[in-house]
């Protein structure tokens, strides 16, 4: 029997729904899982000194990554809205190269130049032992640009809505740049060889990613000088969403600047097991969750859908987030036995605990960040995210000053009131939804619950003390 009409249009709509989720998380599944077997080799063969500053230098590049001007967003939304307007796309995407090629520029000449010029009149010796403060600075800048390129055509390939394209090439990048890291360590134990290896493999992704995303889009990549479209179009919505990126690093890859500075490159390589760890087993929501904004683009007109997606997607990544918490925590001691060994396992377990919540909260916020850059409120997006991410930040700095890594992640729970508090707000404000706090309620609590009663009771039976 034909299956009812209504039940047959639901199920079209999950399997589309749910092929998009797919093809934006692929690449970051894929990554974790090899970056989960590629950390203890790392962590063996590099040392706790050298395998802390190849996590510093990966969250320096993203750091230096922040300096696109929130390009990668932008060409998002706008090849989504453009893709049948070649005229239009042409501009976005020759815009969008040259911007990210002269960020590059500077950013090389005020790395390599200023670390030059801070050797000759100070001088100081190699980096965790072995690099130069140079050619850290040059691989540093190679990478960001790299990163800036590789993002340019990935986020095309998203816009134009070619989710398979995209899954492969982000899969082939994030799985074979760990598997080169691992094996230059266990060749030469070298971290340097490492990042010269990290840049080499970076770069050449990148500049095949692009090639591949031009052709997808059939327009003609070029440096111009012509920037009118950028500037009267795409300007007034990059820079908020600039401004997002650059307060969402204080929440999301700032605490391991504060470990390395408080702390030690040792503390800072342990915390690092712990926050990949946490990281890994809520990647593939983080990452799926991208369809939602070239979705939401095509629907501005229908304020219903997006205010009904706005509340569903909170709840399901609020609950999915926390259920794979529930199910993971009872097995975590056992399972970083297996992964990094007794002794590390020792010091991570009191780590990830914690950290698993705050990760399901940042989860949780993730459709609402694309839904809302979507409808075109970048700047209450940046605003909003500012306020949040700068007192963490300030938190961070004070408890880590102060009460060293366990300030630093009781800074980090912060996150949870002040998450919550913004999206009864943004129900309010944006969707005009009545009770607003209620909202809010209905689409948190599995992380909520989580945060106050799963973790205080996982933490007595597994820590003890």
């Amino acid at each position: 029997m034909p299956l009812p009409s209504a039940f047959a249009t639901v199920a079209a709509k999950a399997r589309k729904i749910g092929k998009a989720f797919a093809s934006n998380a692929a690449g970051t599944v894929l990554g974790q899982l090899v970056q989960l077997v590629a950390i203890p080799l790392q962590l063996h063969h590099l040392g706790a000194a050298q395998f802390g500053l190849l996590v510093l230098f990966n969250s320096l590049v993203a750091a230096g990554s922040l300096t696109d001007g929130g390009i990668g967003p932008t060409v998002l939304r706008f090849v989504a809205r453009t893709h049948h307007l070649p005229r239009a796309l042409q501009h976005v995407i020759a815009s969008s190269f040259t911007v990210i090629l002269m960020i590059s520029v500077a950013v090389a000449a005020i790395a390599v130049g200023g670390t030059w010029a801070w050797v000759e009149w100070h001088g100081t010796g190699p980096v965790a032992g072995t690099v130069d403060p140079v050619l850290l600075s040059a691989l540093l800048a190679a990478a960001v640009a790299s990163s800036m390129v590789s993002w340019l055509g990935l986020n095309t390939l998203r816009g134009l809505r070619h989710y398979g394209v995209f899954a492969v090439c982000e899969s082939i990048q994030r799985v074979v740049l760990p598997l080169v890291c691992t094996g230059i360590a266990i060749v030469t134990h070298d971290v340097g060889a490492v990042l010269i290896a990290l840049c080499a493999w970076t770069a050449a992704s990148a500049v095949v990613t692009l090639a591949i995303a031009v052709r997808h889009a059939r327009v003609r990549l070029h440096v111009t000088t012509n920037l009118r479209y950028f500037r009267r179009k795409m300007f007034s919505f990059s820079r908020w969403v600039w401004a997002q990126s650059i307060f969402s690093y204080a929440g999301t890859q700032a605490d391991r600047l504060v470990v390395a500075g408080a702390m030690s490159l040792s503390a800072l390589g342990i915390y690092a097991v712990a926050l990949s760890a946490a990281n890994a087993l809520s990647a593939a929501l983080t990452a799926g969750a991208a369809f939602l904004m070239p979705e939401a683009a095509s629907r501005l007109s229908d304020r219903a859908w997006l205010a009904k997606a706005f509340m569903r997607y909170t709840l399901l990544f609020s609950a999915v987030s926390a259920a794979i918490i529930v199910v993971f925590t009872p097995f975590a001691p056992l399972a970083l036995d297996l992964w990094v060994g007794a002794p590390v396992a020792v010091q991570v377990l009191p780590i990830l605990l914690p950290l698993l919540w705050t990760i399901s909260n940042a989860v949780a916020s993730t459709p609402s960040g694309h839904i809302l850059n979507a409808m075109g409120h970048s700047r209450f997006v940046a605003v909003t995210g500012a306020g949040a991410n700068t007192f963490v930040l300030a938190a961070m700095l004070a408890g880590g000053s102060l009460y060293g890594l366990w300030g630093v992640i009781g800074a980090k729970l912060c996150a949870l009131p002040i998450g919550f508090a913004i999206r009864a707000y943004t129900a309010r404000r944006v969707f005009g939804l009545p009770h607003p706090v209620l909202v809010a309620l209905k689409m948190v609590w599995p992380t909520l619950v989580g945060a106050l009663v799963i973790l205080p009771l996982s933490w007595q039976l597994l820590i003890g003390h």
